[in-house]
């Protein structure tokens, strides 16, 4: 029992030294940390002291700020008074920005027109120009060419002097072709009896060379021409070369005026018309269609032929008038559907108001009208000259037998 308690109380005195121990350990800790406290509490006092003499400084500028704060008022006021003054400034200078936007469309407006002017202005420009290099290039050719005339008249002055001294004067020259003209007059005088007389013929009552040439007349033909005796004004007798040679109308040839010549390869044509004719016959006669061309001309011989002669001509002239009539009729027609319609409308696109279609209705009637006459007209002309042609008067000496054509009714006059 005792070294019970002996042991409880050595274990309870090794309990002990090892808490002092601990103790020990554990206030030294304290302490040194209490040591590191009362630095920081030493460090925070002087941190603490700075930042009263901070907060210290930071009042007085607080005041100083206050007091800017107040000046920065007064300011601020004076500012609102110039913004406001400066947003009145503004509206004036908008309300002047609205018209000078208008005055700049305006005179943008004006520029454009300006640009097109200038653009017209420089096609109108171009097109000047064009014509004046054209104008000058003819300018040019005129002035060579007055340069080849002046040098061609030079020459011909040149080549007149010699003549005039060679020949005399244009009076002298006058007077030696007055004098082969009688020469050749006389020579050919002397040439008809030789050639003209045995060849003597007369005319069909055609019409188509009237009035100067009729079937009352006869005519003294030159049956071996030279191509270069037939000229503009000579009537001649040829076979059509424009016409079908079989048919019968024109076996025995035509007799009308010569209106041109020309002359290609060596090879002569002629142009010719009756000159009765609206129109030419239509081609060119080459001289190997030539029979012989008038050199005189015997009036009323043939008596005879006066009724069929008036036969024919009247009704030519009636067709005349008939064609005249329906050319009138037409011109009238059309000129009606150009002044509403124009002049590229066809007739039957075209709209007229009343007046005037009722006006241009009775004109196409009246064109059909007179057409339909001249047609039958036409016929009755036709009706002529075929009896006309198929009458061998001249053999017989005796009235021609001829058909007699009768007026188609409707037509007859009385």
């Amino acid at each position: 029992m005792k070294i019970g308690i002996i042991a409880s109380t050595a274990l309870l005195v090794g309990i002990l030294a090892a808490f002092s121990t601990y103790l020990y350990v554990e206030l030294g800790q304290r302490g040194e940390a209490l040591t590191e406290t009362r630095a920081s509490l030493a460090t925070a006092d002087a941190v603490n002291t700075a930042l009263l003499a901070e907060k210290a400084a930071l009042e007085g500028s607080l005041g100083d700020a206050n007091a800017q704060n107040v000046a920065l008022a007064q300011d601020n006021t004076i500012l609102e008074d110039n913004i406001a003054e400066a947003l009145d400034d503004v509206d004036e200078w908008s309300a002047a920005y609205d018209e000078s936007q208008d005055e700049l469309l305006t005179s943008r407006t004006a520029y454009t027109e300006l640009e097109n002017q200038h653009t017209a202005l420089e096609d109108e420009f171009g097109t000047l120009n064009t014509q004046h290099q054209s104008i000058t290039r003819l300018y040019e050719d005129l002035d060579q060419e007055h340069e080849t005339l002046t040098s061609e008249h030079r020459e011909l002055t040149g080549q007149y002097d010699d003549l005039t001294r060679e020949v005399g004067t244009l009076e002298q020259l006058s007077g030696q072709v007055t004098a082969l003209e009688a020469e050749i007059k006389r020579l050919e005088e002397m040439r008809r009896p030789l050639i003209l007389a045995s060849d003597r013929n007369g005319f069909l009552c055609t019409g188509s060379m009237e009035p100067k040439l009729t079937c009352l007349d006869e005519a003294t033909w030159v049956r071996n021409p030279r191509p270069e005796e037939i000229t503009v004004g000579t009537t001649i007798h040829f076979t059509p070369s424009c016409w079908p040679e079989e048919d019968d109308t024109y076996s025995d040839g035509i007799a009308h005026r010569v209106m041109d010549v020309k002359i290609e390869n060596g090879v002569y044509s002629y142009w010719p018309k009756g000159d009765a004719n609206r129109e030419a016959d239509g081609c060119w006669v080459p001289f190997d269609h030539v029979q012989g061309y008038i050199v005189e001309i015997h009036k009323g011989v043939h008596p005879q032929n006066a009724a069929l002669r008036n036969s024919v001509n009247r009704a030519a002239r009636l067709e005349a008038e008939a064609r005249s009539a329906s050319e009138a009729a037409r011109e009238e027609y059309y000129s009606i559907i150009e002044q509403y319609c124009g002049p590229s409308v066809d007739p039957g696109d075209c709209s007229l108001p009343s007046p005037q279609y009722d006006i241009a209705i009775r004109a196409h009637q009246a064109w059909v009208d007179a057409y339909e006459e001249w047609e039958q007209y036409s016929a009755y002309n036709r009706c002529w000259v075929d009896s006309a042609s198929s009458a061998l008067y001249w053999d017989t000496g005796e009235p021609p037998l001829y058909v007699s054509c009768i007026l188609p009714l409707g037509l007859l006059e009385f």
